[in-house]
C-alpha cells in the first residue's frame, strides 16, 4: 500500500488541479492506483487493522467500491482532492504503522 501511495502521489508530482482535470492518462492512472490502493488494503488481515485504526481501512475500500463499479460517477475533482490531501496523510500514517511494528 505504501509503494502505491507513494507512485498516485508521483502520477500527480508538480500538476496543478487543472492539468489533472485536463489529463485524462493521469486521472486514468491515478484511479488505478487508488483501486489498487483499495484492493491491497481490503485484504489486510484483522490483526493489522486493529493494530493500526489510524489507517482508514473502511475508506480505502469504499473508494475502491466507487472507483471500480461507478465508472459513470466518478467525481474526478473528488479523485484529486484524495491524492493531494488523503495520501500524503496516509503515507505518514503507514510509515508510522510500520516503524512500530
Amino acid at each position: 500500500m505504501l509503494e502505491w501511495t507513494r507512485k498516485v502521489q508521483r502520477f500527480v508530482g508538480g500538476m496543478t488541479e487543472d492539468a489533472f482535470l485536463l489529463d485524462e492518462k493521469t486521472q486514468s492512472a491515478v484511479i488505478h492506483g487508488l483501486i489498487v490502493i483499495g484492493e491491497i488494503s481490503a485484504r489486510v488481515s484483522d490483526e493489522p487493522r486493529v493494530a493500526f485504526p489510524a489507517v482508514p481501512w473502511h475508506e480505502m475500500r469504499g473508494m475502491r467500491n466507487r472507483l471500480a463499479h461507478d465508472y459513470l460517477g466518478i467525481d474526478i475533482d473528488e479523485v484529486w482532492r484524495t491524492v493531494v490531501s488523503d495520501l500524503p496523510m496516509l503515507e505518514r500514517t503507514l510509515k508510522l504503522a510500520l516503524k512500530s511494528q
